[in-house]
């Protein structure tokens, strides 16, 4: 083995291919607004985006299409790893072009809807807050009847807050802990208790012409929800709508009225009160 000639390797031709400084970034030549309106179609879920973190102090929110699994980590706008041009332009858009759902999660130990909330709003750059439009929180963790609730425990303050420095946002908060709205029984009563919170929030109901007295319910909401929020901040009191008890409710209309009153229920509830 001695004395033998080791063959110098033949260096590798790669003058045929194209060097990436000449490359054309074709999306990037096109007019902003043709890119915004791709960005917009690239990244608009369905079912809007919903918080991800857990049970740490230091933990990210993280976003994820609503209906994928909550263990799966994947960030929702996969663009941003594409390029840096990418990155730099779509920076923000998913939160901007998507309804934010921020719900109670147990990845890892209990995090309240609200506790997402505000771990966002704190580790969010002001920028990319101004791009939220609209935000979801299912209070689904308070219980107000049996624990000693108050205002501040029930809803923070950045809940507050966030909604008096951005006017353009809105903020809808699905009251899910009456437990009254939970069966077919309570869901006879949806309706009264619809109008009892509009009244009390915004001082009438387009459901009830007469605006009735509050009731227990109104006490109840009076003592643990309270009063005097921006016209920002909803409230409704179901995750989803249902639809079959406001039509047991309006039975006495008919047609195309009956139709045109489920619609002021059904916005009621999703654009929140």
């Amino acid at each position: 083995m001695a004395g033998k000639t080791v063959p110098t390797p033949t260096p590798r031709d790669f003058s045929h291919r194209p060097k990436a400084r000449n490359r054309i970034n074709w999306l990037a030549i096109l007019p902003r607004e043709l890119r915004d309106m791709i960005y917009k179609y690239a990244l608009t879920e369905d079912g809007g985006l919903v918080a991800t973190t857990m049970n740490k102090s230091n933990s990210p929110v993280r976003f994820r299409a609503v209906g994928t699994s909550e263990y799966k980590e994947q960030e929702s706008n996969q663009l941003r790893y594409v390029c840096r041009h990418l990155y730099r332009e779509t920076n923000g858009l998913g939160i901007h072009f998507n309804d934010l759902t921020f719900v109670t999660t147990w990845q890892y130990g209990r995090v309240t809807a609200y506790e997402n909330f505000n771990r966002f709003v704190l580790e969010c750059a002001t920028k990319k807050l101004q791009q939220v439009k609209r935000a979801v929180i299912i209070d689904t963790a308070t219980l107000p009847r049996t624990t000693a609730v108050v205002r501040k425990c029930c809803l923070p303050s950045l809940v507050e807050h966030f909604c008096s420095k951005h006017p353009d946002a809105k903020v809808v908060v699905r009251l899910c802990w009456e437990t009254d709205l939970d069966n077919n029984t309570g869901l006879e009563i949806y309706m009264e208790y619809l109008s009892v919170l509009c009244c009390m929030l915004r001082g009438y109901s387009p459901l009830n012409s007469q605006n009735s007295a509050p009731s227990s319910f109104a006490k109840t909401l009076h003592k643990y929800i309270g009063t005097g929020y921006s016209e920002n901040l909803r409230f409704t009191l179901t995750e989803s709508f249902p639809e079959h008890a406001a039509r047991l409710k309006l039975s006495d209309y008919t047609g195309e009225e009956l139709e045109a009153m489920v619609e002021v229920a059904r916005q009621m509830h999703e654009n929140g009160i």
